[in-house]
């Protein structure tokens, strides 16, 4: 028998306000400083119509009005649901159902991009000149909503929240962080055997505990506690444990996780799909090809082990994705290119034989252009098409140099 299912998804959460701004920040006698994390400071004044600085003053604010960024289900009931009362899922329905009702915690929530005060993303222009170097903000506000009660024909689940201390909102446009604007945790989770809105002094059937502390992703910009290393990082889940009546006997004997890879933040090592990286990409924004260096930065800040109430363990691998087409082509790798030659050698080449491209000693351009392959690359020219393909694809690039030339 087959039974059909209708899903309601009636609350709409809200993006209030989405603000985008981009501005110029060097001018002929201040040069700013990127730090680390790719970020510069600027004055209040050049993020503003009134900015002076750079090759044309440039400034460009864009605003997305109110708009649902997300719809959050409010009921699940069956084909043969009847409401009698029409007053919404009721015990007195006819058919099975489920609702589910929530919270809210902010109206306006107010979030940017980077989260520092004063500080923008920085943009680099083009390297000859620092006359076209930017910054840009991206800052909003929003509303945010949390899973409260679900409620069945015999069961009610509650969960409770708290204050997290990471996730903290901004103070306002040009950042800050604000310590009354928090997000919430999940610290529990309580079933009951009935279906009642108020649910005081019943005693559940099962109590789900969820245990963190903010040990990775440490010097999070987003954390109240910065100075405390243990306490500066991300929400971190630790261990999850239960309880069944008014037995706490079970709570004693929790699944407890692990975290191996732990590297701190940095706004900065991400790879182009957003992943972690350990290579800070700036002007080389190509992935490392280091097979066990990817593996194990796949796993950065993730669940490495469980150990079960039973002390058993479980044990998680990762590993990076990789991939050989991009769409009916074949994959390539990006290699650096180690310099020039005057000459051509058919083996292996030491960095001491290469020259100046016009500085040999006769003055003459060099003829030869070296490609730096690690010994790990995977590449095996094992068959004429291979050799064919390489050549091909090294004759267009010197046929694209000398074009340019």
């Amino acid at each position: 028998m087959k039974v059909d299912f209708q899903y309601h998804f009636g609350l709409p959460a809200y993006n209030n306000f989405i603000q985008e701004m981009s501005f110029m920040v060097d001018d002929e006698t201040t040069s700013v400083e990127e730090d680390d994390n790719g970020n510069v400071r600027y004055n209040l004044i050049d993020a503003s119509i009134e900015n002076t600085k750079g090759e044309n003053n440039y400034f460009l604010k864009t605003t997305t009005p109110k708009h649902a960024y997300a719809w959050y289900i409010t009921k699940i009931l069956s084909s043969d649901y009847v409401d009698v009362s029409n007053n919404g899922p009721t015990q007195d329905d006819l058919g099975s159902f489920t609702s589910f009702q929530y919270k809210k915690v902010h109206s306006n929530y107010l979030w940017r991009n980077p989260q520092q005060d004063s500080v923008a993303n920085f943009q680099e222009g083009e390297l000859h000149t620092k006359r076209d170097n930017s910054a840009s903000i991206i800052f909003g506000a929003k509303e945010v909503y949390y899973l409260d009660k679900i409620q069945t024909r015999n069961y009610v689940a509650e969960f409770f929240t708290s204050p997290r201390k990471d996730g903290l909102g901004t103070k306002g446009i040009h950042g800050g962080t604000n310590p009354y604007a928090d997000l919430h945790k999940l610290d529990s989770i309580k079933l009951f055997a009935a279906f009642s809105d108020n649910t005081t002094g019943l005693i559940p059937i099962k109590t789900i505990y969820l245990n963190y502390d903010y040990s990775l992703c440490k010097n999070n910009p987003t954390t109240i506690n910065r100075e405390n290393p243990i306490e500066n990082g991300k929400l971190t889940l630790k261990s999850i444990s239960f309880s069944y009546g008014n037995s706490n006997k079970a709570k004693e004997s929790p699944f407890v996780f692990a975290y191996t890879n732990n590297p701190e933040y940095h706004q900065k090592k991400v790879d182009r799909w957003g992943n972690y990286t350990r290579i800070k990409h700036d002007n080389t924004p190509y992935v490392n090809q280091d097979a066990m260096q990817q593996n194990e930065d796949a796993s950065a800040w993730l669940l490495d082990s469980i150990k079960t109430p039973q002390n058993a363990a479980m044990k998680v691998y990762y590993e990076s994705d990789d991939y050989a087409h991009v769409q009916n082509q074949k994959s390539m790798v990006m290699y650096k290119i180690a310099g020039v030659m005057c000459s051509n050698l058919d083996r292996e080449i030491d960095t001491r034989q290469l020259c100046n491209c016009i500085a040999g000693a006769d003055k003459k351009p060099a003829k030869y252009l070296v490609i730096n392959i690690p010994r790990q690359a995977s590449i095996r020219l094992t068959t004429n098409e291979d050799v064919f393909e390489l050549l091909k694809i090294l004759m267009n690039y010197i046929l694209k140099l000398k074009l340019r030339l």
